[in-house]
């Protein structure tokens, strides 16, 4: 009867570990799909395609004049918007970001991700440039997220 004992709780243990196997490797499993679906950082806009080339003065008179419009036409797309530098924020507790001036009260607004995304000596005020990035919404700015600038 001893021996009955001892082969069923060795029985037990195995189907324990067998258990606490599957759980890891479902658990692994689990934490891939949640990792890979939601915490991936999104693509690079340089690998991402242009979907409209405009001036800074185009886009802000677009927004201005019928916002809906607009936002049909620009919202969440990825542009390249040529302008003049109004001004540079290097601001150490926000992301990097320059202004294109425009005809309007307000400018096109384009931010940076990281400030490792942006080399300030690259440009200068009153510069013409080309920046890419995603156009985000209107708020007295034409606001453009995650930028780069584009180089001849």
């Amino acid at each position: 009867m001893l021996g009955y004992r001892w082969g069923t709780r060795k029985l037990e243990i195995m189907k324990k570990k067998q258990f606490l196997l599957l759980g890891l490797v479902v658990g692994l499993i689990s934490a891939y799909v949640i990792w890979s679906t939601f915490l991936k950082t999104a693509p690079s806009t340089t690998s991402l395609d242009t979907e409209v080339e405009i001036t800074a003065n185009e886009l802000y008179q677009a927004f201005d004049s019928d916002e809906t419009e607009a936002n049909a036409l620009y919202l969440n797309k990825i542009l390249e918007v040529n302008g003049v530098v109004t001004s540079i924020d290097e601001s150490e507790d926000l992301k990097p970001s320059i202004s294109l001036t425009t005809e309007g009260f307000g400018v096109i607004k384009c931010s940076f991700e990281t400030a490792e995304d942006f080399d300030p000596k690259s440009v200068s005020v009153g510069a013409q440039i080309t920046v890419k990035g995603e156009c985000i919404g209107y708020l007295l700015d034409v606001l453009i997220r995650n930028s780069i600038i584009l180089t001849d």
